[in-house]
């Protein structure tokens, strides 16, 4: 977050805050803003709203609180598995669940489940329904078998309070032939599925690594030639044409009507997915790559501004703008945002991807952009003469 930015956090539609503190970890700064709740009330209840507001950009996020009652009960609870009756019947290999309620259920009460005598489940859970508490648990049976038949009871304990309940349950054999563990015969049987799963998907995922690791290596380590360029008696290289910035949410759009038709008339595109070095920092990238590029083509739209990162990547180029005093920085508008646009581009001309068709569109882009680097001689120095901003 920017130093200038805040914070407010409004409850049910009223501000209750707006003391945002900063703290720093180290890379990026840091707003934040807490409200202590001291014995909540059902007061306290409804939507919580946590507002970031930075100049003329907005950031919302919601959550909605609910506060249960101190005593949900007050009563005798009413406890019972959730089929009703005195005995179920499952047929072996059958998946199953016994599930046991208790309605008007206390916070600080539990519910333990045993299977002829024996406990089996204790963890039992609460939810609220806006008029009482209720504490359920649910035992799974993942392909039943005959030792799972016999006697169920669900036993509810809330103080000196016991209540219980109990169902029998009985497993039909599906034909009449010695027992078989099919619990025991499924898993050895999604084992060997599982462990042969794991091994293709390896041998994929090795050969992935593999195509991948020789990718990079040509990358970095044969990297396109430096273009160098002689702008107002100082040195400049470059390695890319163009650096395209845009929200994770125009990648499909500005692919398909910047990156792929740049690519096939030769120019050298930086795209964040193939191009950013493993091993440095997303900043750092941002700032290497983008000084690396003759141009740098913003992808404007409402995600654009809502994106951190392309709010960086705007910041550099702004700052290299200022510095080379050429006309690196070319804004392309795909979506309505005008309002969004900071200062430091408001005054810039920018396309408008809305009202031309994507041919006008590349051919308009290629003109600003001039002939690929790769027209260029990389072993000797270029004079430009880009006009100043």
């Amino acid at each position: 977050a920017e130093r200038d930015s805040n914070i407010t956090l409004y409850h049910n539609g009223t501000r209750v805050l707006d003391n945002a503190v900063t703290s720093y970890d180290g890379t990026t700064c840091i707003r934040e803003i807490s409200l202590l709740l001291n014995g909540t009330m059902s007061s306290d209840a409804g939507n919580y709203t946590c507002v970031f507001t930075w100049g003329s950009i907005q950031h919302s996020s919601s959550v909605s609180v609910t506060v249960l009652p101190e005593a949900c009960g007050g009563g005798i609870s009413d406890v019972r598995f959730s089929t009703f009756g005195t005995s179920i019947g499952f047929t072996v290999g059958d998946i199953e669940t016994i599930h046991c309620t208790a309605n008007n259920a206390e916070r600080d009460s539990n519910i333990t489940l045993y299977h002829n005598g024996t406990r089996v489940l204790d963890n039992a859970v609460t939810s609220y329904d806006g008029t009482t508490c209720i504490r359920e648990i649910s035992l799974l049976l993942n392909g039943t078998m005959s030792s799972d038949a016999g006697n169920y009871t669900c036993v509810y304990n809330q103080g000196n309070a016991v209540q219980t309940s109990s169902v029998s349950v009985t497993i039909d054999e599906l034909m009449s032939q010695p027992s078989i563990n099919k619990r025991a015969v499924a898993a050895g049987s999604s084992t060997g599925g599982f462990v042969l799963l794991v091994i293709v998907f390896s041998i994929f995922f090795m050969m992935y690594l593999a195509s991948h690791s020789i990718k990079y290596y040509l990358k970095w380590r044969l990297r396109e030639p430096q273009y160098i360029f002689l702008i107002e008696g100082k040195e400049q290289r470059y390695v890319f044409d163009v650096f395209l910035s845009f929200a994770k949410e125009d990648k499909e759009v500005t692919e398909r009507l910047i990156k792929e038709p740049l690519e096939t008339r030769g120019y050298q595109v930086c795209w964040h997915h193939e191009d950013f070095m493993p091993g440095k920092t997303i900043l750092e990238n941002i700032e290497d790559n983008i000084r690396d590029s003759r141009k740098v083509l913003f992808m404007l739209s409402e995600d654009f501004f809502k994106s951190s990162y392309c709010m960086r990547e705007l910041d550099t180029s702004i700052r290299k703008l200022k510095k080379t005093k050429t006309r690196c920085v070319v804004p392309i508008l795909l979506r309505e945002c005008e309002k969004l646009l900071p200062t430091d581009i408001k005054d810039l001309t920018y396309l408008d991807a809305r009202s031309m068709n994507e041919k006008e569109l590349i051919k308009i882009t290629c003109d600003i952009l001039g002939k690929p680097l790769r027209d260029f001689d990389s072993s000797s120095t270029v004079s430009s003469s880009e006009p100043e901003v």
